[in-house]
Parts: C-alpha cells; structure tokens; sequence
C-alpha cells in the first residue's frame, strides 16, 4: 500500500511538471469517456433495465397479423377464445387506452384511461397501493361501476388522500366507485389516470362484433417452464381453429408473440445500438489520441527512462509505471467523463422520444457506474499498452545521440508508430462523417415527403362526447341526429371566432395517433374471397374539411350541407382508392358497398376524389386507401377539431374552449396541438440520432485534427536541423511548406481511403434507419471526404508554417 501511495505522488509530480499535455489528455478522455457514459445510460435505461414486475422475462405481447398488416390490435372474442383454449400461460389480459371526462369536481376535465379486464393486473404481477385490485365479478355487465386510480393521479389530484377509496367519481356521465390505487411501476400503458374494467362496456360492438379490432393490446405471463416458441406453436394451432370457425372474419389471422420490452421498445433497438457503436469508435479515436501525445513525451521523457534503466531497473518496472501513469490520467478523465454525462443527460432526454417513459428514466445508476470504471480502466490499458512498450524499450547509445540533438532509428520508428495512429484515427473519424453525412441526407429527404396536406397554422383540438348524452336512444338515426346537430352547432361558434380563416372537424385527422378501417366491397364487381376485402382508412369529415387541411380535390365535389340524414349516404375516396378499385375509369357515381358479402350492406354513392394523404408514417408510402364520410351522417364520439389561423394558432385555444363549453359546458377539450409540433414530433428518433452522430462526428473529426497536428510538430521537431540546412541553402518557403503538408495528405490519404472503404461495407448496417438515401450515397462519400480534408490540410498547415518560420543559424546551431 506504501509503494502505491508513493508511485502515485510520484505520478501526480510528473503530471505537474507538464500542465499542457496533463490538460489535454484530461480532456480528450474526458470528451469520449462522457460521450459513452452518456449513451450507455440511454441505452441502460430503454434496452437493459428489466420491466417493473415480478419475473419480467415470462411477460409476453400477444397480437394479431395478416398478409396486409404486420400487426393488428386483437378481436375482443379472439381474446376469449385465447384464454378459453390456452394452456401455456397463467392467465392473460387485455387493455385499451381511452379518455373519459371527468366531471362534478370543478371544470370538466379530460383524464387518460385504461380500460382493462380483471386479470390484466394478476398478468402484470402487482398489487394495489391501497384499496383493492378488479375481481372476476366487477369484470361483467350490471352492477356498480368500480374504478382504480393511478398512483400519479392520485397524488395530483387527490393530494394522495387515503379517503379516496369508496367516493364516486363521474366518467362520461356514468358514476364509479373508487376501489383502489394502482402501483406506480405500471407503464404498460404509461401515464393512465384511471383504470376500467372492460366488462363494464358489454354492449359496445367495437368490443362484442369479431373482426372490428378496437385497438385492444394483450399480454400474458408464461406459466414456469414453459418457452417463447412453445406457446408460438400452440397459438398457431389456436389461430388456425379460428380461420376454420370463423373463416368471415379470422381468414388468414396469425398471432405473433414477443416479449413484451422487445415489444415496447424494440424499434429503437437499432438506433441505439448505433449510438452506442458511434461513441465506441470516438473513444477509439480518443485512445488513439493520447497514445500518439504519450509516443511524443517519450522524446521529453527518454533521458529519464534510460536513466531508470541503467540504474537497474527492468523492463517490467519501466512499462508498470508507464502503465500506471497511462491509467491515472484515464481516471481524472474518466472523472472529467462523468460530470459531462450527468450534465449532458437533459440535453438527451429532450431529444427522446416522449411517448416512452423508459426514454425520461436516464439516471447514472449502479450499472452505469461500472460501465464507467471498466471503460475508463480499461481505456487507460490501451491507449497506454503500447507507448510503454515503445518507451520502455531503452538503447542507451540511441538515448545519448538523441541527447545530442542527433536523429535516431529510435526516432524514425516512433514516427512511424504515431503514424500509424492518425491513419486508424482519420479511417474511424471518416466512417463516422459518412455516416453523419446519410443520416442528415435522409433526415432532409423525410422532411420533403409530400404529406397531400398543408400543416402551417394548423391547429388540432379533440374532444369526445359521451355515449350516455349523445348515443343513449334506441334509435340510432336519433343519435346520429342528435350528434351532428352539436357538431354542425359547435362549427358555427368556432366559425364566429375572428382569428379563425376555416375550421373543420374529423375523425382520423393526420398525425393525430387516430387509425380507424375497415372493409368495404364495390358495387357492381365480383365478390372477394374470404379474407381477401379490400380495405381502407375511414374518416368522418365535416364539409370544410378538405379546404381547412388544403386537400387537393381531383375530381367530383366535397360534402355539403345536403349530405344528411335521410339523403343518399356519401362518400369521398382518395386516388390511392381509386387506382386500386376502378384503374383507368372515372370513380365518380360508383359504389362501396359497407359489406363485401351481405346484398343488403349499406350503399355509398361516390361523389368526390382527392389526393392521397400521409397518416402516421413518413418514412413509408400509405399501405392504406382512404374513404371519407360526411359528419352528418356517419358521426363519431371522438372527433378532432382543425382550425386553420390567421395568425398564431396557439392563440385560439382559450376561444375555441370557451366555444365548446357554450354547447356543451360538460365537455372538456385535450390533446391540443399544432400539425407543425405533430409532424416534428413523428421524426424524434430520426432527430436523436442525426444530432448526436453529427455531434460525435464532429468531435472524431476534431480528435482526428488534433491527432494529425501532433504528428506533424513531432516531425519538424525531429528534422529542425534539415529544415534549417534546406533554408540555407536557399529553399524557399513554398516549397518547405509543400514538403510538410505533403507528409501530413499522405497519412490523410491512406486514413481516408481505408475509412471510405470501410464505410461502403459497414454502412449496409444501418440502410433501415436511412430513407431516401443509399448506404453508398456518393453525395455522403464526397462530402466526408471534403470536410475531413479541409480540417486536414488546416491541421497540417500550422506546423508547416511553423517549419517555414525555422531560423537556419539557430537552427544549426542548436
């Protein structure tokens, strides 16, 4: 412990004694190591980090898929006939995300929700803060409708008052009683206020009719012992009993199954892999860096080493010194690391995407933690293996001669050695460039899609109304009635406010997180095969709809106040539709028929195509046709109001609330947004990743410069003498500046030809993130090549005029 102490005085005296590079290496390692803590704790958080429940890994996501859809909410009788026939799992659940209005506490206020079967919490493993969990019995139709309140809800609105439990609270007109508090771990979903068990809804046909899929999610917990591809293998066999039971609506309808984190966040898995691979190289370049500034202190340090080794001391002492030295300045930098991550963390949360809470739970945990020491510890072993090796091999002729002022073979090969360190420098540094450079192409190119729509003052309001005040009649030409005589009366006050230019309402506005379709047949054509109907995104829109989002109309005529109730029932089509059901013929005056197998479906007469507009994906084209419904008569309970601003659209809010509270003072407004924000929303990860891998790329770059610089100072060092010689005998300065920004394009060259060779071969890894943009993109190739050799020639071009200003009787004298 005595002669650690005293090696570790020793070390920190001689770090003293040089400030500059002590500074420097501090920094750079503190540069790289901070870049990789710092992703390393995203990518702990998102990818690493095990869900909150009880055995974890047996938890599962079960969905449906088709030929046509990778993945499709479930069937809520599918969900049934699962858990009837089942025998790989302890139990299943599902859950659906939903708002309700809350109201008879103050103002109406729209809460998120999760309406949920009684064993979605025994799946989930947890139990209850306070109060009670659901019982089979809450889970069916009748009686007294019960409720669980989230822990953040709890505590927010309720000042966490254990007294909550037995009150009522009215959702949508309805009364629940408060049973219980949910445990706080719970983000599958994330951010739900209150909890509703399912059975409550039985006469809901999106929850009763097969084959309506209303956006249920399910998850089940394997029994032990029982794997992945075991209860594959029985769900396909269940999958396959109800295409043969129920061939209308279960043709051709697989299950898929995963574990349910892959599941949550599995479409960030390679974005953040790349990341982690970006800053993996930067420390590589970082190592690179300091061994090159060790390789140069040999010089300073030569007459001391060769001293310690005559005096006897062995080639194993030398190197474990040097090596301890190598990892005490990886350890202040590790240090320096540290306190960039924790300073950096915010900036990278508020580049993630919001709608994963694993994304905002970035903290330096224990796990972190060792990541940094092992990094650091082990940094401190590479960049300082191979200087050790180099210095501590001692001739002590040479050592003299250098003492002289003599050049060595010593020398020459310790130039080689640096050499080779820029070359590996510059390779990664131009691997990352390329890459930077076709993430920001292809970042650009998503910014281009033509979205069919135009978003600039946009403003999107959504609002729901209850089913009890708005669908509560048997008669449902009633209830559409009643329905579109308040939409048709909140329009009016919307219209009235002066700031607005037009307004509209619909359902599945773009962007909106809304995706509603369904089947339909065409009149007049033959009758599609069994699971073969085409289908199409719907929307009921309002008669300003198409102008409000500047939707181009191509033929035919938009909605208008005579398409109601009782008249023909409307449609309008987008040419997507067209092209598929009626290629090379006018659509105008045909049919959709609501049923493709049922001669008495209701009929819609097309009056109307436009063009073809993006949904919720930019980086694909629209999978799905798109039909449109008039509000009036086919009018929905959730529906998202769309104003187009004279001015600032953020402006209109507090008029459009008041508008709405006019015609219905019980009815909330939420999810207020701009289509701008939406948009920019959509391309979050693209974002994160284009920011930080330019980040990096830069900070390469610069490590690679300064890598470079330190070689080529090194090198007029060596050769002062010749330099001075060469002026004397009447050299002129171009052509010495030509020989020392020659020596520097050379080590360049052979970098950036192995960087770009490397790039074109590595770069396939990440052509799923690209859009746009091929891997081997010449665009991204030339312009890494530009930007690295413009910081190059700078790098190479101070110590050439350095060389130039070399005083040749100083000189030689020296």
């Amino acid at each position: 412990m005595r002669s650690l102490l005293s090696q570790l005085r020793y070390t920190i005296r001689l770090l003293l004694k040089s400030p500059g590079f002590t500074v420097t290496t501090i920094l750079i390692m503190g540069l790289a190591i901070g870049a990789n803590t710092a992703i390393f704790s995203l990518v702990d958080a998102v990818l690493l980090e095990s869900l909150p429940y009880p055995d974890p890994g047996r938890l599962l996501a079960l969905s449906e898929n088709s030929p046509v859809y990778p993945k499709i909410s479930l069937d809520y009788p599918d969900y049934l006939d699962w858990r009837a026939n089942q025998h790989s799992f302890e139990d299943i659940a599902v859950f659906r995300r939903d708002s309700f209005n809350l109201t008879g506490n103050g103002d109406p206020e729209r809460v998120s929700g999760a309406i949920v079967t009684a064993s979605y919490f025994r799946v989930l493993g947890v139990r209850p803060a306070i109060g009670r969990t659901f019982a089979e019995s809450d889970d069916r139709s009748g009686g007294v409708g019960v409720i669980l309140l989230s822990d953040r809800f709890w505590r927010n609105r309720f000042a966490a008052d254990p007294k909550i439990i037995g009150r009522t609270l009215v959702l949508n007109d309805v009364s629940y009683e408060v049973i219980g508090i949910a445990p706080p771990q719970i983000m599958n979903p994330e951010n739900m206020d209150v909890y509703v068990p399912m059975g409550h809804f039985p006469d809901l046909p999106t929850l009763t009719d097969r084959g309506r899929h209303p956006g249920l999610n399910c998850l089940g917990r394997l029994k032990p012992g029982v794997s992945l591809d075991a209860a594959a293998a029985e769900f396909r066999v269940i999958a396959r009993n109800l295409e043969l039971r129920y061939p209308d609506t279960n043709s051709k309808i697989a299950v898929k199954l995963a574990p349910l984190l892959e599941d949550v966040v599995g479409q960030y898995r390679m974005t953040l892999y790349l990341l982690l691979a970006v800053v993996g190289l930067v420390l590589l370049i970082g190592c690179a860096n300091v061994a090159n500034l060790l390789l140069g202190r040999a010089i300073v340090r030569q007459r001391e080493i060769s001293l310690r080794a005559a005096l006897g001391a062995s080639r194993g002492r030398l190197v474990s010194q040097l090596l301890f030295e190598s990892v005490v300045l990886a350890l202040l930098g590790g240090g320096v690391g540290l306190l960039l991550a924790r300073i950096s963390l915010d900036a990278i949360i508020a580049l993630t995407p919001h709608d994963v809470g694993r994304f905002e739970h970035i903290h330096l945990n224990g796990v972190v933690l060792i990541f940094i020491m092992t990094v650091t510890l082990g940094s401190g072993l590479v960049f300082g293996l191979w200087p050790a090796l180099k210095t501590s091999r001692v001739n002590l002729r040479d050592s003299l001669d250098a003492a002289g002022g003599r050049g060595t073979t010593a020398g020459a090969a310790r130039q080689r050695s640096q050499g080779m360190l820029v070359i590996g420098q510059v390779a990664l540094a131009s691997l990352l460039l390329v890459a930077s450079s076709l993430l920001i192409q292809s970042f650009q190119e998503l910014q281009k899609v033509p979205l069919g729509f135009d978003p600039h003052k946009l403003l999107t309001i959504k609002i729901k109304l209850s089913s009890s005040n708005y669908q509560g009649e048997a008669d449902q030409t009633t209830n559409t009635a009643k329905m579109a005589a308040f939409y048709d009366a909140l329009l009016q006050r919307i219209q009235g406010i002066p700031s607005v230019e037009v307004s509209a309402l619909g359902s599945n506005a773009p962007f909106n997180g809304d995706n509603y379709s369904r089947d339909f047949g065409v009149v007049g054509q033959p009758e599609p095969r069994l699971g073969e109907e085409p289908s199409a995104e719907y929307e009921s829109v309002s008669p300003d709809y198409f102008r409000t989002l500047r939707i181009q109309l191509i033929r035919g005529r938009t909605f208008d106040a005579e398409d109601r109730v009782g008249k023909t029932p409307v449609v309008i089509i987008d040419e997507k539709l067209a092209n598929r059901c009626f290629p090379g013929q006018d659509p105008i005056g045909k049919q959709l028929a609501e049923d493709a197998h049922k001669a008495d479906s209701v009929k819609y007469t097309i009056v109307g195509m436009v063009r073809t507009v993006r949904h919720d994906d930019l980086a694909s084209q629209p999978k799905l046709a798109e039909l449109y419904l008039p509000v009036s008569q086919s009018p929905e309970l959730q529906m998202t109001i769309l104003l187009r601003a004279k001015d600032d659209p953020q402006g209109l809010v507090s008029a459009v609330r008041e508008a709405v509270q006019s015609v219905d003072p019980n009815l909330p407004v939420f999810n207020i947004r701009t289509l701008e924000s939406q948009l920019s929303s959509e391309l979050v990860t693209q974002r994160l990743s284009v920011v930080l891998v330019s980040l990096f790329s830069i900070l390469a770059l610069l490590l690679a410069a300064v890598g470079l610089y330190g070689v080529l100072a090194y090198s007029i060092a060596q050769r002062t003498r010749e330099i001075g010689i060469r002026i004397a005998l009447g050299a002129e300065s171009g052509s010495i500046l030509t020989l020392v920004v020659r020596q520097g394009l050379i080590i360049v060259g052979i970098g950036l030809a192995a960087g770009i060779l490397g790039s074109m071969i590595l770069t396939h890894l990440i052509q799923s993130l690209l859009y746009g943009v091929s891997g081997t993109d010449p665009v991204a190739l030339l312009t890494s090549i530009g930007v690295l050799g413009l910081v190059a020639f700078l790098a190479c071009l101070v110590p050439a005029l350095r060389a130039i200003r070399v005083d040749p009787i100083t000189a030689l004298r020296e």
